[in-house]
C-alpha cells in the first residue's frame, strides 16, 4: 500500500461522512472496544479498537461527526512559513516576526525557513494559556469593582 504524503490541507467531511462518524462514535461510546470487519481484496479481517489505545481516532471521529474539517499530521512534520501562519491564523510577516524574536523555533533549509509542527502547536498552547489567564484576571477585576458581570 503506498504511503500518503502528509498535507496540511483539511479534509471537509460530507453530510454522509458526518453521519457515519456519529454512528461509529455512538457505537464506540460507553463500550470497552469497537470491532470492525474490513472487507475487500482477499479474506475479511477483523480489527478491534479500544478507546484507551486510540484516543486520537476518537477525536477525529468526534470532529468529523460535527462536520468540522480535519487534518492529521505527524508532530515531526515541518511546515513552510505560509502553512505555519495559516495554522495560527496570522499573516506570514507576523509569523516571520515571531520566528525572528525566538517565540517559535525553526531551521533554515537553504534560504527557506522550516517550522516544526510541534513548535507551532506549542506556541498556540502558550498563547491560548496567556489569553485565558488575562481574561480570568479581567473577570476578577470586574467582580472586585462590582461591574455587574
Amino acid at each position: 500500500m503506498p504511503i500518503a504524503v502528509p498535507t496540511i490541507e483539511p479534509v471537509t467531511p460530507s453530510v454522509a461522512d458526518a453521519q457515519l462518524a456519529r454512528t461509529i462514535g455512538q457505537a464506540w461510546e460507553g463500550t470497552a472496544s469497537l470491532t470492525i470487519v474490513l472487507t475487500g481484496a482477499g479474506k475479511p479481517q477483523t480489527v478491534t479498537l479500544t478507546a484507551a489505545e486510540y484516543p486520537a481516532l476518537q477525536e477525529v471521529l468526534r470532529q468529523i461527526a460535527l462536520g468540522k474539517p480535519v487534518t492529521v499530521l505527524p508532530l515531526a512534520e515541518e511546515l513552510s512559513t505560509q502553512q505555519a501562519a495559516d495554522l495560527l491564523n496570522v499573516s506570514r510577516p507576523f509569523l516571520i516576526k515571531l520566528l525572528e524574536e525566538g517565540e517559535i523555533a525553526y531551521r533554515m533549509v537553504g534560504s527557506w525557513r522550516r517550522v516544526p509542527l510541534s513548535e507551532v502547536l506549542a506556541y498556540k498552547r502558550r498563547n491560548r494559556t496567556a489569553r485565558e489567564a488575562a481574561l480570568e484576571e479581567l473577570a476578577a477585576q470586574a467582580q472586585e469593582l462590582d461591574m455587574g458581570y
